[in-house]
This record gives C-alpha cells, structure tokens and sequence, in this order.
C-alpha cells in the first residue's frame, strides 16, 4: 500500500502521468484508495485461498466448504487493521478532521469484503477446477484497479467515466472513502444498490459452491 502511494505521488509530482484534482491531498486520496481496494481484492483471493486449503480435509471427512472459504478472511481483516494505523500519521500530516460520517466507514469495509468474498465464492467451483482460472482472475485484479478511482478522481467525461462509473466497485471505494475524509458526497443510492447486490451474489455463490462441492471432492480425491 505505501510503496504504491509512493510510486504514484511521485509520478504525479514529476508530471509522468495526468491526474486530476482530487477532493483530499493526492498522497492521501491514494492511500486511501489502495488500502480499501486492497480489501476488495484480497477478500476475492482470500476465500478461494481458504476453500484451497482445506482440500485435504474435505477428501476425508464432511466439513462446510463456505466455512473453510470464508476462514481466509481473518488474514485479510489483520492486514487492514494494521494498514488503518498507517492512516493515523497521514490524517495528522495532512491535517484531516474527523466527522460524524467516520462511524459508517466499517460499513463500507465491509461492503468492500462482501462484494471481493462473494465473487471468490462464487467462482471458487470454476478455479478449483481449472488451476489457470485463478492466475487469470489475478491478471484481471490488476487491471480493475485502474478501471477503479484508487489513484485517480472519477473521470466526468469519456469512455473512462462510464467504464470507472459501470464498476461495482466504484460506489463503494467513493463512498467509504469521502466517510473516512470528511467529504460530502451526493447521493449513497448507489452504494446501497451494490451492497444490496453483493448480498444476492453471496447466497448465489453459497448455493452453486454446495452444489458442485461433492463433484469438487471427486476430483481432488482423484
């Protein structure tokens, strides 16, 4: 997280590449950014890692599948919880104030974990199948990123604002990040919209991994 914010507030100050204004300082708008993106993506990985090892176990005795997928989270919550002691410094340096709308923040953390855990478990019977699926999601974390307003505002115009504006993951990064900051935000139906989303993935993934779980045993036992 801090080597990214580094790269880019160097290359913004160097003029390398064009960034817009930003509502908070650039530093701290990356930071930010990266940190709960970081969340989205880890979450992703981070169930289909745990589902992944507990392959030996499910080849001997019943065990839940969505429990073992799920227990790669507590990783990924440690992670952010040190990664929030970063922030403590940045909001003193760049002088933030603390607002009421701080209190909502764990909300839209764990918007971000839903909406990365519940795609995780929903492709999880595809990546236990074809190992080259998970390298491919990895590829493609990458470059959602930079479809993703981490290290950029939301383009007002061009192709770029309704890619970034068609991205789940926008509402969310937008909204947690202008609760923890101060800012004023417009609207949150969009948040809600894909938290609300995020749910229906999640029972779907549930469902379809419960389904082909006995397949999946088959063919690790195999």
């Amino acid at each position: 997280m801090l080597a990214t914010t580094l790269t880019w507030v160097f290359l913004n100050q160097q003029n390398l590449v064009k960034i817009g204004l930003t509502e908070t300082p650039y530093p701290l708008h990356v930071l930010v950014g990266t940190m709960l993106w970081g969340l989205f993506s880890k979450s992703l990985s981070g169930v289909m890692q745990g589902f992944s090892s507990g392959s030996s176990v499910f080849v001997k005795i019943k065990s839940s599948p969505t429990a073992f997928a799920l227990s790669g989270l507590s990783q990924v919550w440690f992670d952010l919880l040190l990664q929030c002691l970063l922030l403590i410094p940045a909001f003193l340096i760049f002088e933030i104030s603390l607002t009421k709308e701080i209190l909502l923040v764990p909300l839209g953390m764990f918007a971000l974990c839903l909406l990365g855990s519940s795609l995780g478990i929903l492709l999880i019977p595809i990546a236990s199948l074809y190992h080259d699926v998970s390298r491919a999601i990895s590829f493609a974390l990458g470059f959602m990123m930079y479809l993703t307003p981490v290290v950029y505002p939301v383009p007002k115009e061009g192709l770029a604002s309704y890619l970034v504006g068609f991205n789940p993951v926008t509402p969310l990064i937008q909204t947690t990040r202008a609760w923890l900051t101060g800012i004023q935000i417009d609207s949150f139906a969009h948040f809600f919209i894909v938290l609300i989303f995020s749910f229906l993935v999640m029972i779907l993934g549930i469902g379809v991994t419960k389904i082909s779980f006995p397949h999946l045993v088959a063919r690790m036992g195999s």
